[in-house]
């Protein structure tokens, strides 16, 4: 959110541009919402601003108020941030949904009032913590969500793969389903590559950077290790949502055993290294072909359902920044 504050004479305009508040973006995807979005409003305590005369001195009315909604924590939350003098200044954004941090419900189309009486500040939006009573679990979610690569040098992104998270520092296989039910949405952590470092990566492996949910069963007895593509998710082109976490609705049936994984048709800057030795990823290629650019560049991802392909690479200190969530059945 931004905001701009200028003066006029005959010859010149004088503006002041600043940000306000990192809030947004506007839109984003809610599974049986058309559209949904998190657009701020302001509110104003409208009570006359004076310093009432006690020992210590209060300040009453002539606070600004911003309440807004993003998935800055992995699902949709509610936050306010207030100003005491009159917009130089913003509070760190408090939540407002008391549910636990990252548990794949939604809270949004918030609306704020600022009681004129009292001061008191109101805030309404829509929960979905109690739809249906039916579980939901953040798959490849953790406490913390490390920076992408880009556009830090090396600035580097996956692309022409399918691959999942082996594991991400917090726990092992993040990404197999425990019980059967539906992948509600899935969300991705983008960089925000230089002009020059994307140009690169479109000459590399093409353009537009895009992704797709991919849902896969291992081969019993395979080794290295083959998956079977059961179903997938819709291409997203990532142009617009560079430099965001941005969220996609999903409904794709899955069950105990399967395994979520990300695939890149071209490429996609939501890789993040030099991390721990316990953060391990696999990636839909054959054995021998893990490090060569010409191999890399040449790669499938995998893409035709009921077709089976070799995981034969693996990668450790790296990780691939997505998550999904799945509501579970019963």
């Amino acid at each position: 959110m931004c905001g701009g504050v200028g003066t006029g004479g005959q010859s010149h305009i004088d503006v002041e541009y600043r940000r306000i508040i990192a809030a947004g973006p506007g839109y984003f995807g809610i599974t049986g919402v058309s559209r949904s979005n998190g657009f701020p409003q302001i509110g104003m305590d409208t009570r006359i601003a004076s310093w009432k005369s006690t020992a210590r001195g209060s300040r009453q009315g002539g606070n600004l108020y911003v309440a807004w909604s993003d998935y800055s924590n992995g699902d949709v939350d509610v936050f306010v941030s207030s100003s005491a003098d009159y917009g130089r200044t913003w509070s760190a954004p408090v939540r407002a949904n008391n549910d636990p941090i990252h548990n794949g419900n939604d809270q949004f189309f918030q609306w704020m009032a600022v009681d004129p009486q009292s001061g008191a500040v109101n805030l309404i939006f829509y929960d979905r913590r109690t739809d249906n009573e039916k579980t939901t679990v953040t798959l490849g979610g953790t406490s913390s969500t490390p920076d992408p690569s880009c556009p830090d040098l090396p600035c580097q992104a996956v692309g022409s793969v399918t691959g999942f998270q082996v594991s991400n520092g917090q726990s092992q296989n993040p990404f197999l389903v425990q019980s059967e039910g539906t992948i509600k949405s899935w969300t991705l952590t983008l960089a925000q590559p230089t002009n020059s470092q994307r140009s690169f990566f479109n000459g590399f492996f093409g353009t537009p950077p895009e992704a797709r949910l991919a849902i896969l069963r291992r081969i019993p007895g395979t080794n290295p290790p083959r998956y079977n593509l059961r179903r997938q998710g819709a291409v997203k082109v990532l142009t617009p949502y560079l430099g965001q976490t941005v969220k996609f609705g999903a409904s794709l049936k899955v069950e105990k055993g399967d395994i979520i994984g990300i695939t890149v048709p071209t490429w996609a800057p939501i890789f993040s290294q030099e991390l721990s030795a316990t953060n391990v990823w696999r990636a839909s290629r054959e054995p021998g072909t893990c490090t060569n650019s010409t191999d890399i560049r040449q790669g499938q991802p995998q893409e035709t359902v009921g077709k089976r392909a070799t995981y034969g690479c693996k990668y450790a200190t790296a990780r691939l920044l997505y998550t999904a969530t799945l509501v579970e059945e019963g």
